[in-house]
């Protein structure tokens, strides 16, 4: 998972994990600053040779970042907050602007026009793992759960929800990096070009296409129409699926 957050003050976030290549190139679409705890060998190149704003917790350890020792262990226990994360940019004169405008979100709540209903959804990436949704039609959200299980909070313990889910069929593939293979095994992308996918709201689901120019060009979501897509006020998640997988809608 990588968190978007745009005028959040979120008092705890993690466990903060360690920066992919393919990280990266959603950093750069989104124009962000990118907080992570450690990195691969082919991505800390990457940030370097992109120039990202980066705020590595390998070196920022009691400062930026913690680590919660009560209740997790290592390496799952690296933990930071906007607070601190905006008070190191501050400190580093760090650009904290944008023009990016992030999704095309829409100030009033819309119904999808398609027939084709999504009160349940499971998205399958392996023989072991899959996520799946529920939507609750009394709040309009989707509860989100992992294997079955209901995806909750840490601290407040409710289960997380969104109000749009963006599914988009991308090939993967094992990296093979030459340098003393430091990175063979990692994950990467296939996400420059177009492809298939669907946009889930308010209980239906609709047939889209997805596209990126260049690494650092932001991705389109268009309905078969070639219209963008419109995403209702709310959570959005973002479900990158491998291409021969399935995703199933009730």
């Amino acid at each position: 998972l990588m968190a978007l957050y745009k005028g959040a003050d979120t008092a705890e976030i993690g466990p903060v994990r360690s920066a992919r290549p393919y990280f990266i190139d959603y950093v750069l679409e989104n124009d962000a600053v990118y907080a992570h705890f450690g990195h691969t060998i082919m991505a800390k190149d990457h940030i370097n040779s992109e120039n990202i704003d980066d705020i590595d917790g390998l070196y920022l350890e009691g400062t930026v970042f913690w680590r919660e020792k009560s209740t997790r262990n290592a390496p799952h226990n690296a933990m930071t907050s906007m607070e601190r994360i905006n008070n190191y940019i501050a400190s580093k004169n760090i650009r904290s602007t944008s023009t990016d405008k992030g999704f095309n979100y829409v100030v009033d709540d819309y119904d999808l026009t398609s027939e084709t209903v999504a009160n349940k959804l499971k998205i399958v990436y392996s023989n072991y793992h899959y996520t799946s949704y529920e939507y609750d039609a009394e709040t309009k959200l989707y509860k989100r759960s992992m294997q079955g299980t209901p995806h909750v909070d840490a601290i407040t313990k409710e289960q997380y929800t969104a109000k749009n889910i963006v599914i988009t069929f991308i090939e993967n593939s094992m990296l093979n990096d030459t340098r003393d293979i430091p990175d063979k095994g990692y994950q990467k992308l296939a996400n420059i070009g177009t492809g298939k996918g669907y946009f889930v709201t308010n209980g239906k689901y609709e047939e889209i296409t997805w596209s990126k120019s260049s690494r650092s060009a932001k991705t389109q979501y268009l309905d078969l129409e070639g219209n963008e897509v419109e995403f209702n006020d709310g959570v959005t998640y973002i479900q990158i699926v491998p291409i021969n997988q399935k995703v199933t809608f009730e």
